[in-house]
């Protein structure tokens, strides 16, 4: 449809420019004619004038001799002389008046063809043929020129302008259809290209000629749906890495699932297994304690009540990390936890007679549990007290990106406590190390 339109359009243009551009032509070529029989008429008027003087002056017959001269030109119909009464005197050819008295009104007579009637007053001198002075009009001079030339000359360029009108209409019908073809074959190329890109292929390349508009809009489309495929390669890529992590991250999950279930399992085991005989040891060394025993049976039972005390807690601790939240986090500094756990267990390491060093610089502060590291810290340092240790050194501080304590002569045997106290630096992130007698733990910042 939008072929056949712009083919009708462009053909319709082109025609009325070709017709407007004969009118042009074939008014220019009636006035060339026009020029040329004017200036005939006149040339023949003038070459006609000084015979026509002598005929009128002295009836000199030798006007009739020239103007035969003339009137062998085909094209010269009639030559005709007045008086200044405008009575014919002398007529040549094929015309004569209408009506006697009257010049202007002639007709052809034989071959009645048309024409053109040129006219030249005839003047003489006043006083004689050579006293120039005074002039009058004493008669009048006509020629009839034939318009066939002019007719057969306007018939001959209308047939030239509707032959070439002919030529150049069906050479435009070609030309349009062609410049229609190509616009159109170009536009469905486009088409086609914008359709393919539209299913997904975006291999195949938009090839326009001939309409550089086309051309650049074609590149264009080409640079476009080549940057498009980068981007949903890119696009493909990224969900298949997002599809393998996500796979990852379900099995990670499952195996977090898994290790969840286990720890509840363990920490249900733990307070089954322990938290009963505690309980038992516990009550029936209240009872003995109510009993009257000597001195020394009274120091046995309070060190038990006392060792029970301390494994409960130490279950406590570890039950604790299954029901932490997110709430329970807060910014602590492990230098003021060292401290304070240093400080509390100042009286039982005093008994002990034990010395404590604690050398910690300035640590940035981590996000932990603070009850916990607390915790985690008395686990160590019950650990040393329990394995004899007479010197206890604590130093540490800030390690390129890692906060590190190290605890020398710590108890680096592993133990309940140990267990306990790695478990809760783990469960916050962190790292735990036992190298001989020296625990260190560190966090990252």
């Amino acid at each position: 449809m939008f072929r056949k339109r712009l083919f009708i359009t462009f053909t319709f243009t082109f025609g009325i420019f070709l017709f407007i551009f004969s009118l042009i032509f074939l008014r220019e070529e009636i006035r060339l004619v026009h020029t040329r029989m004017k200036e005939k008429g006149e040339k023949i008027l003038e070459g006609l004038l000084h015979p026509a003087r002598f005929f009128l002056l002295t009836g000199d017959s030798s006007v009739v001799e020239v103007g035969k001269e003339y009137m062998e030109d085909p094209d010269v119909l009639s030559i005709a002389i007045f008086d200044s009464h405008r009575k014919p005197v002398l007529l040549l050819g094929d015309i004569i008046p209408v009506k006697k008295d009257d010049f202007l009104s002639l007709r052809l007579m034989a071959r009645r063809e048309r024409g053109y009637l040129f006219m030249m007053p005839i003047t003489l001198p006043v006083g004689g043929l050579f006293e120039e002075k005074h002039e009058r009009i004493s008669g009048y001079l006509g020629v009839f020129i034939s318009d066939a030339p002019f007719r057969k000359a306007i018939v001959t360029f209308a047939g030239e302008v509707v032959f070439f009108l002919l030529f150049f209409a069906g050479l435009g019908f070609v030309i349009s259809h062609y410049l229609s073809r190509r616009l159109t074959e170009n536009i469905d190329a486009l088409l086609k290209g914008v359709e393919e890109i539209e299913k997904g292929r975006f291999e195949k390349k938009i090839e326009i000629r001939g309409e550089p508009e086309l051309e650049r809009l074609a590149q264009s489309i080409n640079q476009m749906a080549e940057s498009l495929k980068k981007r949903i390669d890119e696009i493909e890529r990224l969900n298949a890495e997002l599809r393998e992590k996500s796979e990852k991250l379900d099995e990670a999950y499952r195996k977090v699932v898994i290790s969840e279930r286990a720890k509840s399992e363990f920490f249900e085991s733990v307070s089954h297994e322990f938290r009963t005989p505690l309980q038992v040891i516990g009550g029936y060394t209240e009872l003995l304690l109510k009993e009257k025993l000597s001195k020394k049976a009274r120091e046995k039972l309070e060190r038990i009540r006392k060792s029970v005390e301390r494994l409960s807690e130490l279950i406590e601790s570890v039950l604790s990390l299954k029901t932490r939240s997110p709430e329970d986090y807060k910014e602590v500094d492990l230098k003021e936890i060292v401290k304070k756990v240093v400080l509390s267990m100042d009286e039982k390491l005093g008994k002990r007679k034990i010395n404590v060093e604690v050398e910690v610089g300035e640590t940035p502060s981590i996000r932990a549990v603070p009850e916990e590291l607390e915790r985690a810290f008395e686990a160590i340092l019950m650990n040393a007290i329990s394995s004899g240790a007479e010197t206890i050194k604590i130093y540490g501080g800030r390690k390129n990106r890692e906060v590190e304590i190290d605890i020398e002569d710590g108890g680096g045997k592993e133990s309940l406590g140990l267990s306990i106290a790695r478990m809760i630096v783990e469960a916050h992130g962190g790292r735990f190390e036992i190298e001989g007698d020296k625990i260190k733990i560190g966090f990252e910042v």
